[in-house]
């Protein structure tokens, strides 16, 4: 076969010619391969790169948004201990009312067996006409 390799040979069979054709011509020479994953290694970076801007800047509108919030929130803090409130007011207030809310449901439960009872005993004695 490497005599093909130099050139032309007379009387070799034409399907000896062949298939050396086709084998040079399915050879992808090593350093072709490496050009081909070189760029798609090129272009996997850049993606990676827009995606890494992408992030920075949500993460930086991220902590913009963190510092403003902590920034309303220390007011808040600061406006209640100037008119003589703890920062807690809002949450205790918020518990008393689910604790009332909670109570009224419980009362509400409470009227509404009363009644069905009442109904159940009144019609007990009743008896309808024949």
């Amino acid at each position: 076969m490497k005599r093909i390799q130099k050139g032309p040979i007379c009387g070799i069979s034409l399907k000896l010619k062949e298939e050396e054709r086709e084998r040079r011509m399915d050879f992808v020479p090593e350093w072709m391969m490496l050009k081909k994953r070189n760029e798609e290694l090129e272009k996997t970076l850049k993606s990676s790169k827009q995606r890494e801007e992408k992030m920075k800047s949500e993460l930086q509108t991220a902590w913009e948004r963190l510092r403003v919030a902590e920034e309303a929130g220390r007011r808040l803090e600061n406006e209640g201990k100037d008119r003589g409130h703890e920062g807690g007011d809002r949450e205790r207030e918020e518990q008393c009312f689910g604790r009332e809310l909670k109570a009224d449901r419980a009362a509400d439960q409470t009227w509404y067996g009363v009644q069905k009872n009442n109904f159940s005993n009144d019609t007990e004695g009743i008896q309808f006409g024949d």
